[in-house]
């Protein structure tokens, strides 16, 4: 999994100081959680290329609660801990308002899983159409018949749009 180096990113922020250039650089993972069946692998990758690039790696869970989002992101940038973002946006139906205040600022922010139609910012994201069709087609394949497709309600939450469009109706 190649994940983008947020660690040469070298742009001008409204309000902080860039650190010098010999010292160490600092990215933050916003998540909502994670455990051994979700996220953790993903943890883990994020912190090996922080690693080889001698970048610390912060990271803040939101607990899935968009509030909890916002004030980590505002938290983090506000106080200069960090030189760049890695946000796995919350469900909601709302884009969090921190991050997208970040992105229109120039700040470097890389959304995982997520993209933000018509915001121009760098995301990580699976193809979630085709990963749906690919499965329910694999389970017809197998010869199932009666699939349903169960989640939250998809508004605003890109994944999941991707999924439910990529379920043959």
């Amino acid at each position: 999994r190649d994940l983008p180096d947020l660690t040469g990113v070298s742009v001008p922020l409204k309000g902080r100081v860039p650190r010098p250039k010999n010292e160490a650089r600092s990215v933050a993972f916003v998540v909502p959680d994670m455990s051994e069946a979700y996220g953790l692998d993903l943890l883990n990758a994020i912190e090996e290329r922080c690693a080889e690039h001698g970048a610390h790696l912060v990271v803040r869970r939101t607990h899935g609660r968009q509030s909890d989002e916002e004030k980590a992101v505002d938290s983090l940038v506000s106080t200069g801990e960090v030189d760049g973002l890695i946000v796995f946006p919350v469900h909601g139906d709302f884009y969090n308002a921190s991050v997208l205040r970040q992105v229109l600022d120039g700040y470097p922010v890389v959304l995982v899983d997520r993209h933000l139609s018509g915001i121009p910012v760098a995301a990580v994201h699976t193809d979630n159409v085709a990963a749906s069709r690919a499965l329910t087609s694999r389970l017809l394949d197998r010869g199932h018949r009666h699939i349903a497709f169960v989640s939250p309600p998809p508004v605003n939450t890109s994944s999941i749009g991707g999924r439910l469009q990529g379920f043959p109706s």
